[in-house]
């Protein structure tokens, strides 16, 4: 911990970094101190990890709701043989 203080991380190659980015954080000027405050040490791996997950839980929740909601519609996009 106290080298990652130190010298601080690089979001470059950080997993979970990378997957809020791609995939769960829309708010790129919330993505951009993220990045800042992992480079400076101010935020640890272990830091980021559960802002990924925290991310990740709530989209997998939308998921969820999305799927419910637009399950009736599935039938309309499968060929007529696959019912």
């Amino acid at each position: 911990m106290e080298e990652h203080r130190r010298l601080g991380g690089n979001p470059d190659i950080d997993v979970a970094y990378q997957y809020m980015m791609y995939f769960f954080e829309e708010d790129d000027a919330y993505l951009a101190e993220v990045n800042a405050a992992f480079r400076s040490g101010k935020l640890l791996a272990g830091e980021m990890k559960q802002l990924c997950i925290e991310r990740a839980t709530d989209w997998m929740g939308s998921l969820h709701e999305m799927r419910d909601q637009t399950a009736h519609l599935v039938n309309d996009f499968l060929a007529e043989d696959s019912r």
